[in-house]
Formats: C-alpha cells, structure tokens, sequence
C-alpha cells in the first residue's frame, strides 16, 4: 500500500486527542452522503416522469405531423397515401384530420376547445381508451342531434355532462346571411369520454365525424392536417426530413420532438436547476472536510516535521492530507448512492407515494441512471478534492523546525 495512504488512513483512528475531529468527520461523510443521495432520488424520479410521459406521448401522440403553408386546406388522395408508406416500414397508420377551434355550451358552461374531425376507421381506435360512453346507441328523449362527439375526460368533467347528454357548438367564425353576419351553431351528443394519458388534451379536444366537422366548417372536401404514427416514436427524427422532401416547400413536417419542445425544454431546465441546488448540498458539506484536515494538520504538526526530518518531501506530506479527504468523500459518496439506488428501487418496487389525479402517473415513478449517477458521483468527488487540497497547501509550507518545536 502506498505509504501516503497508509498513514492517512491511520488518521482516521480515533485517538483521545482526536475525537472532535472524527465527529467533524462524520459529519462532513454524513453531509456528502445526504447530498449526493437526494441527487440521484431526484434526478432519478424526474427521469422517471419523463419517460413516463415519453410513453404517454408515444402511445397517445401524434409522431409525425403535416400541414399546408399555403392553402388552407390540402387533399389527402390515395397516391398520396401509398408513397408516404413507401417512405419506411416504421410508418403504421395516416389520419388525416379536420380540425378546428370552437365554444361549447352545455346548460350554463360555456368552454372553448379543439375540434378534431377524424374518419370512420378512427374511430375504432378512439373506442380503445374510452372510459365511459354510449356504447354506439344514441339515449332515446336526449335531444334531437344524432352526431356524436368524444370529449377529453378532464373536458367532459369541466363541462358536468354525462354520456348522451346534448351539446351546443357554436363556430367563432361567423357566416354570411342574407341579413346579416350569424354565428355558425350545431347539436351534437356526447357519446363517451376519452382518456388519452396527457391531461392537456384531454382537457381541450373533442372528436367527430370528419364530415360533421365539414358542416360545422361549411368546407366541402380537404383537411388541413395529416398525422402520421409509427411503429416507434424514435423513427419521427429520421422520416420528418424524407417527408418533408416528397412533399416539398408548400408543406411542413414536424416531429413529436418539435410539437413538444416546450414541455422537454423545460423538464431539461427543471433537472439542470435541480442539480445545481442540491450540488450546494455537498458544497456545504466539504467545508467540514476543509475543517478536518486544518485540525488533523495542527495536531499532527509534530509527526509532520519528523517525517520530513526523516526525508519526506512535501508532495507527500500533501498526499497524506489529500488521500485523507478523498477518503472521507469516497466514504460518502459510496453511502450516499447506496441509499439513493436503494431508496429508487424501493420506489419501483412499492406504491409508497400516491400522487394527485393531476400527474401522468399516481405512483412516484423512479428511473436509475447509471451515467447520471457516475456523473454525480465524479462531481462530488472533485468537490471533495477541490476542498481537500486548500488547508493542505498549510501543511506543504510547514518546516521542520516549526514542527518539532510543537
């Protein structure tokens, strides 16, 4: 072993002379260990969120999306159809849409949200998460419209309505008539609730009938969006620009990517913000470390003149000191992940924390990062060194006749 080492870790002995400096000992290990372990449970849990939402996203999302920059509305032909699917074999489904934006009322509430006009097969796949409806029958004495409308759940449960209820949609576009300007209104039924996973969407959009939308919109053919989903959302990325090329300058194609970019900027900023705070924690701790090593110095002034007395240079008086709070950070930071990976596992094991109905999941999701956690751990390290290395620029200026006059 080498002889630096060896002698700083019998520093750590405890001695009767030596007991306050094991205490600050302890408490710049316990420091360095509660620091590094809320950073890896933090950053952990947030990672967890995002790839939750990643799979709410995924699942529930649009991947690739199409629209005009010209012409207000685009016709999806069935040429169209068969090259976008020759683009790749990640590209499983096309659905073009008909969207706008309106205001419901329903008795007394009045909310704005987003028409999705969408076609026969689709709505097979809105039956998939439909938590609540009409099981296709329209309730007999409910009213007279007979065209349905999916609304979000947290938009159904704004609004107070139930399955077969009667809404009244109102365009804030208005129409020409032979009078006068008339706002463009149309009945509809509520056939079930959605629940999509992104409480967002779920709390702005409904779906209709493609052509109910065209009515609604006195547009007699075209859409003016294409959403594209694939096999993976990882292929959005590779597709978006092949896309964008087939259809040329008069379109534009985004990916999941950009459609969400606020969201992942700002969980990004969340993570970095996070970090940097609790970081201070393991600061704070390393001037403990700085106190240790200045006491440890004074008390052994007088075996550091021998040693040098006996031909040590002062690299390795220095050595000893800094060995001596690298240990005491590694001591920490080895306890500290320990906890945090055991405290992460223990998350995914149980259902220890239940969350509000506001949050993607109910449990508190939690995500092991080995880089992340390696990250940590390297930074708490070189903090530890950082701190280590100035009260052991003290022990390089000592002489020897300072020493062994002590």
């Amino acid at each position: 072993m080498n002889l630096s080492l060896k002698i700083a870790l019998r520093y750590f002995k405890s001695t009767r002379s030596s007991k306050l400096i094991n205490l600050i000992s302890l408490f710049s290990i316990g420091g360095i260990a509660v620091g590094v372990m809320a950073m890896v449970v933090v950053l952990s849990v947030m990672d967890g969120f995002e790839e939750e939402l990643k799979k709410r996203l995924e699942r529930g999302d649009i991947h690739l999306l199409v629209e005009s920059k010209g012409e207000e509305y685009f016709d999806f032909s069935r040429e169209m159809e068969q090259k976008i699917f020759s683009l790749g074999d990640s590209i499983r489904q096309l659905q073009p849409i008909l969207q706008t934006e309106a205001i419901v009322r329903s008795g007394n509430k009045v909310q704005g949200l987003v028409l999705k006009g969408v076609g026969d097969s689709q709505f097979f796949q809105i039956q998939e998460n439909l938590i609540e409806g009409t099981d296709g029958k329209r309730p007999v004495g409910l009213g007279s419209s007979e065209t349905p409308i999916y609304l979000g759940q947290e938009l159904a449960y704004s609004l107070s309505v139930f399955p077969g209820e009667e809404l009244l949609l109102i365009s804030p576009i208005e129409t020409e008539g032979p009078l006068d300007s008339v706002p463009r209104i149309k009945k509809v039924y509520v056939a079930g609730f959605l629940k999509t996973g992104i409480s967002e969407k779920d709390a702005t959009t409904a779906w209709l009938p493609i052509n109910a939308v065209r009515s609604f919109m006195r547009v007699r053919s075209g859409i003016n969006r294409l959403e594209v989903r694939l096999s993976a959302v990882e292929f959005s990325e590779e597709l978006a620009p092949k896309l964008q090329e087939y259809l040329g300058p008069g379109f534009s194609v985004h990916h999941w990517k950009d459609l969400n970019a606020h969201l992942f900027s700002s969980l990004v900023l969340e993570r970095i913000s996070m970090f940097v705070i609790l970081l201070f924690i393991v600061m704070v701790a390393s001037f403990n470390i700085v106190t240790t090593i200045s006491l440890t110095i004074l008390e052994k002034k007088k075996e550091i003149g021998i040693l040098k007395a006996l031909g040590a240079d002062t690299s390795m008086v220095s050595r000893i000191f800094l060995y001596k709070g690298l240990v005491t950070g590694s001591i920490g930071v080895l306890l500290g992940v320990l906890f945090g990976v055991s405290i992460c596992f223990l998350l995914k094991a149980g259902h220890w924390i239940e969350l509000p109905d506001i949050y993607y999941d109910r449990n508190l999701p939690a995500k092991v990062t080995p880089l992340y956690v390696a990250f940590i751990s390297f930074m708490a390290l070189l903090i530890t060194l950082v701190a280590s290395v100035i009260p052991t620029l003290r022990a390089r200026k000592m002489s020897i006749v300072a020493g062994l006059k002590f």
